[in-house]
């Protein structure tokens, strides 16, 4: 019985402790950076980003938003197309300059607890 008892603190303790972020169905995930908090919806330039995939029927804006820490650095980076034609990420500074980091690692290392935004819902 000890044991039993043992394992299910030892499952509890493993499971609280985890890293996960809830993915809400199109709800803008609070993140402050680039000196702000809440970029989401308090950075203009990409709370534009946001409210246009809303709406969107073009899929120009069907996709995930991250916010990364690169070299002290805060980058924003979308998997939209953005009426690119098919590039697979666009990095912007947190002036919304367009600003593609040069280490192929910075986006394969992209994680779900960075996300601002995901612009359809996960099932």
């Amino acid at each position: 019985m000890k044991a039993m008892i043992s394992m299910i603190s030892i499952f509890t303790l493993v499971l609280f402790a985890c890293d996960t972020v809830d993915l809400g169905c199109r709800e803008i995930i609070k993140v402050n950076a680039c000196g702000i908090e809440d970029i989401g919806n308090n950075l203009p330039w990409l709370n534009d980003i946001i409210t246009a995939s809303i709406d969107d029927k073009t899929g120009n804006y069907l996709g995930k938003i991250w916010c990364k820490e690169y070299n002290g650095q805060d980058y924003i980076v979308t998997n939209m197309a953005l009426g690119s034609g098919g590039l697979a990420y666009h990095t912007f500074n947190c002036a919304g300059e367009s600003t593609p980091v040069p280490d192929e690692d910075f986006y394969n290392t992209l994680a779900d607890k960075e996300i601002i935004w995901i612009s359809y819902c996960l099932e």
